[in-house]
Order: structure tokens, then sequence, then C-alpha cells
């Protein structure tokens, strides 16, 4: 009974998943990996927001729940067979050594997902976080709920656990509680197999609508096959459902920057706010991510619809945030409150710290223990084909990869505790989060240069046609 009711799971997130790509993506076909992906990222994304408005509202999840729910998602999920089904365009023919490179490509990717389920589905909780941070908050709100706000949030001997943690990830565990009827801290990492999926569906389609498919799945083989992904991933942390959210808004962002198109906007604030809902650093990337979208708006489209785009990503982003902000503003702030200690004066105090921290970040490049090949090969791709860089698309996206390691090296100038001993528990983790983007621009600099008019044409938008 078990699988059958964390088939349930699946296919509400599935479905409801697919449902959101019906409305976000009104093409006439959307590639399979790309549909894949984003109905992976999205459905467990508002799987876990659901469950999160229902809390709110004094909804306990059980398996009526989801049985309601299903009514919903089975509908997403016709359609999306449908349109499945009409998709299939005849694939041009590789040679022979393409031909065996992919396959041997695909049989990788194939093991690291099986490796990560089962990891995820067949051993316990192993990472002290898991324990202390994501299944502490699930068990407490599966037997509490959130309404009332239950005593544990207040309880400031328990700031081990970072009671201000956003709670995406425990909510997602609930709605695995409620399906089983019972507390399983095994089975509930079933979320987790579900966005690597999506993440390395996303990453892929991302990358082959640029490159060639031997290509786009060595790319994404070095993303997803890198040591530190294998190693958080099916851990029970969140580490793989801030990946999987943030990369669907940073390639969000890119496309907009393409083809500007309203529901591309609004699809990248409401992932932006999956992830800020999932750790206290997706507030900042969803942030950066809103400020890109305004500050480098794309060279074609009418100034009025550009602005409406960019700030329809930020007006989203808010909006969906926002619950989580007042429910949680009476929680103590303890030693995880980096913004509380982010100061003028706590940046001066603390400035000797700047070349520690930045040959911290440095070291991480050849760090191949912990992240493989994918920061080498970024360097040198990027060096070998630096006429890429004429392209402002690929610039922005550089951009972004920047400030999101910026803002997570400012973590380390204003943390109370020791830097060094912060940055040698933490930051392979950290920068675990940015491994998607760098390998999406991977495949940008290996994409032909598309030159961008230098005028701003008021131009209808378009949509980029599928890739096969």
């Amino acid at each position: 009974m078990d699988a059958w009711w964390l088939g349930v799971y699946v296919v509400v997130a599935m479905g409801l998943g697919a449902l959101g790509v019906a409305f976000f993506e009104r093409a006439q076909a959307v590639p399979l990996p790309r549909s894949v992906g984003l109905a992976a990222t999205f459905g467990a994304g508002v799987l876990g927001y659901a469950l999160f408005v229902l809390e709110l509202f004094g909804v306990h999840p059980d398996r009526g729940t989801f049985v309601s729910l299903s009514f919903a998602a089975l509908p997403g999920l016709a359609l999306a067979l449908a349109r499945a089904s009409r998709r299939v365009a005849p694939a041009p023919r590789l040679a022979p050594r393409a031909r065996f490179a992919s396959v041997v490509l695909l049989t990788v990717l194939a093991g690291c997902f099986g490796a990560v389920a089962l990891k995820a589905l067949g051993l316990g909780l192993y990472e002290w976080d898991a324990f202390a941070i994501w299944a502490l908050k699930a068990k407490v709100i599966a037997g509490d709920g959130l309404v009332p706000r239950p005593a544990y949030f207040s309880d400031v001997s328990l700031s081990y656990s970072h009671l201000d943690y956003p709670l995406m990830v425990p909510l997602q565990m609930v709605g695995v509680f409620a399906v089983l009827g019972r507390v399983d801290d095994q089975l509930a990492k079933l979320p987790e197999v579900l966005c690597y999926v999506g993440l390395m569906a996303l990453v892929f389609s991302f990358c082959r609508r640029r490159t060639s498919l031997p290509t786009a799945l060595a790319v994404t083989v070095l993303v997803l096959a890198a040591p530190c992904t294998l190693r958080h991933a099916g851990s029970g942390m969140a580490e793989v459902q801030l990946m999987a959210f943030y990369t669907a808004s940073v390639v969000c962002v890119i496309e907009w920057r393409e083809a500007p198109r309203w529901r591309t906007s609004a699809l990248c604030g409401v992932m932006s706010a999956f992830a800020a809902l999932t750790k206290n650093e997706g507030l900042a990337l969803g942030a950066i991510n809103c400020v890109a979208m305004v500050a480098f708006p794309p060279p074609r489209g009418s100034g009025r619809r550009l602005w409406g785009g960019a700030g329809l990503c930020a007006l989203v982003f808010v909006v969906l945030v926002l619950p989580w902000l007042v429910w949680s503003h009476c929680i103590p702030r303890t030693h995880g409150d980096y913004l509380g200690n982010l100061s003028a004066r706590t940046f001066v105090d603390n400035a000797a710290r700047i070349p520690v921290i930045a040959a911290a970040f440095a070291g991480q490049v050849t760090a191949v223990a912990e992240h493989g090949l994918l920061w080498l090969v970024l360097l040198g791709t990027a060096a070998l084909r630096w006429r890429t860089f004429g392209g402002a698309t690929i610039r922005v996206a550089w951009l972004l990869l920047v400030l999101h390691l910026l803002s997570y090296a400012l973590i380390f100038v204003v943390t109370p505790h020791d830097v060094r001993w912060h940055m040698a528990s933490s930051l392979h983790r950290l920068v675990l989060h940015a491994l998607p983007l760098a390998g999406m621009l991977v495949a940008m600099h290996l994409s032909a240069p598309a030159p961008e008019p230098a005028t701003a044409t008021p131009v209808a938008p378009v949509r980029a046609a599928p890739s096969t």
C-alpha cells in the first residue's frame, strides 16, 4: 500500500505541474524534457505551497486532501499526455560516435538517478541538518499544524535547528506523511527524487536547445553527477529543491531576454518564490532575479510591455512570499540571522576576512572532489569562446552567477561564527547551488553567438521553436 500512496503523491505533484506547464507554456509543442522538468519542479513547489496555505487555514492534510487534489491533477496529466502524443518529430540521425557517446552519457544519468532514488527511499536520514532542521520541522507541523503557531518556533533552546528557516521542504515531507498515514523519515525524501528528475530535465533541455545531443548530455552529467550533487541529493536536506527551483527561475530570466512573454516573467516570479520558501538563501537569489528582470530588459519589445513584464515577476514573487514573511516575523532570529547582522559597521569590522573568503571561493574551482570538472570546464570554455561575450544575454547570465556567489560570500563576511570553520562546513554546499547555472553557461558559450540588435525595435514577442 505504501507504493500505491507514494504513487498518488507523485501523480498529484506531476499533474499539478502539468497544469502549470499548460498555462505558462502556451505553445503548440514543448520539448518533452522541458515539459518533464517544469512539471516536476513546478509540481513539487506548488504542492508544498498548497499545503502551506491549507495549514494557514487550519486544514491538516491527509489522504483525503490528496484524493481531492487528484481531481485537478489528473486532467493535467491527461493534457500533458495528449500534447506529448502530437509533439513527436523525427530526430536527426546521429553519427555512430555521437550515438555511442549519447548512449554512454544517458547510462551515466540513469545510474545517477538510480543512486539518488535508492539513497532517498532505501536509506534513512544521514545528514545532521536533515535530522535537526528539515525532518524536525516536518514532525512538528505533522503533529501541531501551523495555526496556532507551535511552541517549537518560539523555543530559543532549539535554535540549533534554525527556527526561522522556510518550510517548503518540511511541508513536502508532511505531504508524504499524509498519504502514508504515518511519519516515515525515509520515504519522506520522495520529493527530493522528484526535484532531482526535474533538475536533470531542465538542465538538459536548456543545453539541448543550444548544443548537440552529446554535448547537452555531457553538460548535464557534469552538473548532476558532480560528487557534491550526488552526496546531498536524497539526503533529506533542501539542496536539490533549491537548485531545481532556482534553475527554473534562471531559465526564465534568460528566456525573457530572448523572447519577452508575460507568462515567462510570471513563471520566473513563481519559481523564485518557491526558492525563497525553500531556504533563506533563496530569498536573496529571488530578489536578484527580480532586479535582473527590471535592470536588464530584452533588446526587443515595447518599453511598456517590458516594464510590465518585469514588474509582474516582482509582484508575483512578493505576493507568494508575503504570507511566509507575515507568519514568521515573530520567530526568534538567532545565530542564523545574517540579514540582521548586515550593517556597515559589521562589514568594516570584518573586512580582514575578505581575502580569506575570496581565496576559499577561488579554491572551489579546483575542488574536483566536490564539484567535479564543471568549474574548470566553464572557465576553459569561456576563455576559448571569448567572442561569445559579445552577446548581452550571456553577459546577464554571467552577472547572475557573480551576484549569486557574491551574495553567498556576504554571509561569511557578517557571520558571527569563526569564518574558517563556517566555510569548511558549508561553502561546498553553497557553491553547489550555482552548479546548474554554471552548466548552462557552458552551453551558452558553446552555442553559436546570435547577434543582438543595438537599438530596441518594438516587435511582437516570439516563442522559441521546440528542439528535437
